[in-house]
């Protein structure tokens, strides 16, 4: 599913008036009162099709989706995140400022070296991927050399 640039904007802007921060719950009320907006059109708004809950389910999908370039030529990333302390929350943040926070880019990174176990379990047998592996592990020590777990 490709985001338009609009609904992109939409959303960004909707953050801005939240304190750079996204509940599903806000996107679907903003669209709402909103019927000629570009997300308007990303929900369904039938209730004998789909209730509240699943456009909140649409609107945590949308807002995944939302990717930007921070600079010309470089990689594309995700606009918005579930920072690891805010699992479960359905709160989102702006992945600039979850970076810029010590704290949650120290969780995120916990996060990603725990989800990569999985991937190693599976794959570590792979010679080809093994400088992969070898770069995780230096990873994890590094950072149990200042004190985190990995």
């Amino acid at each position: 599913m490709k985001i338009k640039r609009a609904v992109a904007e939409e959303v960004a802007k909707l953050a801005a008036e939240h304190g750079q921060t996204l509940r599903p719950t806000q996107i679907v009320e903003w669209a709402r009162q909103h019927e000629q907006s570009a997300l308007h059109a990303h929900f369904e708004w039938r209730d004998d099709v789909a209730g509240e809950r699943y456009r909140e389910l649409q609107a945590a999908h949308l807002v995944r989706m939302i990717v930007t370039v921070p600079e010309q030529g470089a990689v594309p990333v995700r606009m918005f995140v579930s920072a690891p302390g805010d699992r479960g929350t359905g709160l989102y943040r702006r992945t600039t400022d979850v970076l810029a926070d010590d704290g949650m880019r120290a969780a995120l990174i916990e996060q990603f070296l725990r989800e990569m176990r999985i991937f190693e379990e599976r794959y570590r047998r792979i010679a080809e991927l093994a400088p992969i592996f070898e770069k995780l592990d230096e990873l994890r020590a590094g950072r149990r050399g200042k004190g985190r777990a990995a």
